[in-house]
């Protein structure tokens, strides 16, 4: 399990060379915008989950929209999941994951039943669009099982925006990302 995995690693987080018994605080930066699904009421900075060990999330991107994401990724040449090349614009696990249908080219799946194509992710031009692909998750009765009590704690602090209010200058009045050059064969 995830949560598991995370413990162990959280519980023996010492610097090189190690310190006996000793662990340190650890924080995760994550790529969370205020879109996901997820991302509930975290700040940018948030803790854990009540089901996880402790430690923080660091959410640097967490205002930027889907544009913003492409604009960084592809002015600054970024490798990014060669998945997001073939339509893919939200990325779960395979049960619950396809190309985004806004991404189809069409005429590419003619009645001859061949397999459709779709343009690169970062030509999504409705960002409304992003978790097309993904198959909704049946949701569970809440009746049926009592709710855990969260830790909620705001440590957002209105300065460490400041840290990425040149990007932020920049993107914040686009309304969708300019064309940059193709990315690299190198790149993937």
């Amino acid at each position: 399990k995830f949560s598991d995995g995370l413990k162990i690693l959280v519980e023996n987080n010492a610097p090189w060379g190690g310190t006996e018994g000793k662990s340190f605080p650890m924080a995760f930066v994550l790529g969370t915008r205020d879109s996901d699904p997820n991302a509930g009421s975290q700040g940018q900075f948030a803790p854990s989950s009540h089901y996880m060990p402790p430690f923080m999330r660091v959410n640097p991107v967490l205002k930027w929209t889907y544009g913003h994401v492409w604009h960084f990724l592809r002015l600054f040449e970024l490798p990014y999941c060669t998945l997001y090349d073939a339509g893919y614009t939200s990325l779960g696990t395979t049960k619950d994951t396809l190309p985004c249908p806004a991404l189809a080219v069409a005429g590419s799946a003619s009645s001859t039943g061949a397999i459709p194509k779709y343009w690169p992710a970062y030509m999504l031009r409705d960002w409304d669009q992003e978790r097309a692909g993904r198959i909704k998750k049946e949701k569970k009765d809440a009746s049926a099982a009592p709710s855990s009590p969260k830790r909620k704690v705001n440590l957002d602090q209105s300065d460490t925006q400041s840290r990425f209010s040149q990007f932020s200058a920049v993107t914040a009045s686009e309304q969708a990302p300019p064309t940059t050059p193709a990315r690299s064969a190198a790149a993937s």
